[in-house]
């Protein structure tokens, strides 16, 4: 015996537990390294720092046990280094345990304390000073590692259970992300087939409106004309829904052109009244617009003007008798609307998944967020037929619509107010519905930002992404639009 070590002399087997000990190595470095190759992420990992340590631990005995023995100093003293390398692959294999979870720690801690436990509750059975202490710590002891053994299969339950709801989610994080995929995907395919659709069909409302007109042509069989009416009527709606359907995958793709300008909406209400005046008159329906001011917003008339003209023309529709249809303009503050679009949202959450895309946006949130202290609140209050309760929350859906689908009242695409939702948030607003119940009537109210806030308007939306392409809302012919 040494200062530094032991000696030892190689005995008869020597060399074939090294050749055991040689090839078992050889087979987990082999196996090590084919799982490492196929596996991904963390389990990569995990087997990465396995790795490292048994390399480390293989190199060190193979200097301190072959090359120094056996090659230089014929003597085996030096061999217990090889030995200590064993730490390093401890180390490797606890990093991995800790950083990368290749073991889980909350079971080995648990084994351990009950372990411990246990063999305490085991060594104090035999110091027992009597036969009837003996007796009693034997049967406490019972039920210690009765319940040690329920308590670590409860552990190993729980990590299990987690394990599982950790691989759900990311399987579940994958299908959300492969049905966006989808979903780009069915959008980029509705523009194309919508842009390609709509110019024939606007093609044919046209001829079939010449044919109708008796200055162009003259149909005298009463039957033939009320087929080509028909046929003409079912042309301006498929046109307004391919118009429609065009405009949503421009509005979610993020590509509607939107061309802000100071706008006086009392001015644009007016012009909006006077050129539907005719459908108005026809349902016996008067509108009231009166207003001293000239509230005044910054925004794009356009796209204002179609969400003006499209709650208007709801009103009428859905006004069996004569009646009255008010527009208000008044200036409220943004913490109403807040509070007021908050209590929204909450009532729709709690209401079925479906029910919930009537607050899912498609709309960037530098168009979407609110500006300034203050909004101009618009308001189209009608007599008409009303509208459910649990109708309220689902009117702002894609393709929904209240009622009876066969009804001519409900003939219609049941994209206008999805769209005017969208059209509205792309200016700082909200938009809602309120009705007292069916036959009392209805009001549709959204807000807009007021001139003052313009500069922040500007600086908010300065910071929206890009893009290309902008197109402006898509339109069918003046003869197809379907009021």
């Amino acid at each position: 015996m040494e200062d530094y070590g032991a000696n030892f002399k190689q005995g008869i087997l020597f060399n074939i537990f090294t050749t055991y000990d040689s090839l078992l190595v050889v087979y987990c470095i082999v196996t090590l390294t084919i799982k490492y190759r196929k596996f991904i992420g963390e389990e990569k990992r995990q087997i990465k720092y396995i790795l490292y340590g048994i390399g480390i631990f293989l190199i060190m005995n193979a200097i301190f046990n072959w090359i120094v023995p056996i090659v230089l100093t014929k003597s085996f003293v030096y061999g217990r280094f090889g030995t200590y390398s064993a730490i390093l692959l401890v180390g490797f294999i606890a990093y991995a345990i800790l950083k990368t979870k290749l073991f889980n720690l909350k079971i080995i801690l648990t084994e351990s304390a009950v372990v411990i436990i246990d063999v305490i509750l085991a060594v104090q059975i035999f110091t027992s000073h009597s036969a009837m202490e003996s007796l009693l710590r034997a049967l406490f002891a019972v039920f210690v590692f009765y319940g040690s053994y329920i308590l670590v299969q409860s552990v190993r339950r729980e990590i299990k259970f987690r394990e599982e709801l950790q691989v759900m989610a990311q399987q579940l994080a994958h299908a959300n992300s492969h049905l966006r995929e989808l979903d780009q995907m069915k959008t980029e395919f509705v523009s194309l087939a919508s842009h390609e659709l709509l110019t024939p069909v606007s093609a044919i409302e046209g001829y079939l409106s010449m044919l109708l007109d008796e200055h162009m042509a003259k149909i005298e069989d009463p039957k033939a004309q009320k087929y080509l009416t028909n046929v003409y009527n079912s042309a301006k709606r498929l046109a307004r829904l391919i118009a429609d359907m065009l405009n949503i995958s421009r509005i979610e793709e993020g590509r509607l052109l939107v061309e802000k300008k100071d706008i006086d909406l009392s001015e644009l209400i007016k012009q909006v009244v006077d050129e539907i005046k005719f459908k108005s008159d026809e349902k016996k329906q008067k509108i009231v617009f009166e207003t001293p001011d000239s509230w005044k917003s910054y925004g794009d008339p356009d796209k204002v003007k179609e969400v003006i003209i499209n709650l208007i023309g709801n009103s009428i529709k859905y006004s069996k008798d004569p009646g009255t249809i008010n527009i208000s303009i008044e200036k409220i503050p943004t913490e109403w609307v807040k509070e007021k679009w908050q209590k929204i949202e909450e009532d729709i959450k709690q209401r079925p998944l479906d029910d919930q895309e009537a607050i899912h946006s498609a709309v960037d949130e530098h168009f979407r967020n609110f500006v300034g202290n203050q909004q101009l609140m618009i308001s189209v209050k009608d007599e008409g037929i009303g509208i459910p309760k649990e109708e309220l929350p689902r009117l702002f859906k894609k393709f929904h619509r209240v009622g009876d689908y066969t009804t001519a009242e409900s003939q219609g695409t049941g994209l206008g107010l999805y769209i005017s939702r969208a059209l509205v948030e792309l200016h700082h607003g909200r938009i809602w519905a309120g009705s007292e119940g069916p036959g009392k009537g209805s009001t549709f109210t959204f807000t807009l930002p007021d001139i003052s806030d313009k500069e922040a308007l500007l600086k908010m939306e300065a910071q929206a992404p890009k893009k290309e392409s902008l197109k402006p809302l898509a339109r069918p012919t003046k003869a197809a639009e379907d009021i």
